[in-house]
């Protein structure tokens, strides 16, 4: 018998093993496994004197707090024990997750962003993904995508997204994807061998308001300078909260709920 092991995962393919989870780590699978360095169990560094130090619970417990969440500064790391769980953790047996988009006009912004303020708070469905104002190639026509998540059965995806099919969206699509080809579609935000094209700042909650005004400004930055069409606005949302570590870290994004 094969069993097949889900780990926590970044949100891109190029992403590091090791700086993403010394770093805190917020992926996909948050909700059900927790934060990137909350699944260290051990570590191997070399330390400032050039020494390899051994770092659990049992050896360098206070190295390992600093490690879990803000690793990089405290020697090089050479390997580290992370924590595995079957795909059951994931609500189904066989590994996936339902992806899928829903594509508006951006004059409705509003309305999907209303919408969106109350699928994001409700925990009791397990959704997940992107709120975003770009304009994708080759038209390059202004416009709100969801691009969508769900953790658990992959049949249960529609009803929890029941609202968003209600606004009737210019096209509506998902379906089931194993695990580990949930960012295959995400090459888009990667820079091969350079940089990432974008930065990130943790919210603890949505602001309507302050997400049509940003769209706002986007439009008039496109009105203005052309080049901008190439730009996007993007917010992530979790309905779920991070699930919690057993112990304390130097992680510090337990009480961030959203990122845009």
């Amino acid at each position: 018998m094969t069993l097949t092991l889900l780990r926590a995962l970044g949100n891109g393919n190029p992403v590091g093993a090791i700086p993403y989870l010394l770093g805190g780590g917020a992926s996909i699978v948050s909700s059900v496994v927790g934060y990137g360095s909350d699944q260290i169990i051990s570590a191997r560094i070399i330390d400032a004197k050039g020494e390899l130090v051994t770092v659990s619970e049992d050896e360098q417990a206070n190295l390992l707090y600093a490690l879990r969440g803000a690793g990089q500064f405290f020697g090089l790391v050479t390997e580290l024990v992370i924590k595995a769980y079957p795909l059951k953790t994931l609500g189904n047996n066989e590994g996936l997750m339902w992806k899928g988009s829903f594509i508006f006009p951006i004059s409705r912004a509003e309305e999907v962003a209303a919408t969106m303020e109350e699928l994001m708070d409700d925990a009791t469905k397990p959704t997940a993904g992107l709120l975003m104002a770009m304009a994708p190639p080759p038209n390059r026509i202004p416009l709100i995508i969801v691009a969508a998540r769900y953790t658990g059965n992959p049949d249960d995806a529609k009803s929890a997204y029941k609202a968003l099919h209600d606004l009737n969206p210019l096209m509506a699509n998902g379906g089931p994807v194993p695990i580990q080809n949930i960012s295959d579609g995400n090459e888009a935000f990667n820079a091969h061998g350079s940089f990432k094209r974008f930065g990130v700042v943790g919210l603890r909650r949505f602001d309507k308001v302050a997400f049509l005004k940003v769209v706002g400004v986007w439009q008039e930055l496109i009105a203005e300078c052309p080049d901008a069409i190439n730009t996007s606005f993007n917010f992530q949302w979790d309905a779920r909260l991070a699930k919690e570590a057993a112990f304390e870290s130097a992680n510090s994004l337990h009480d961030i709920r959203y990122w845009q």
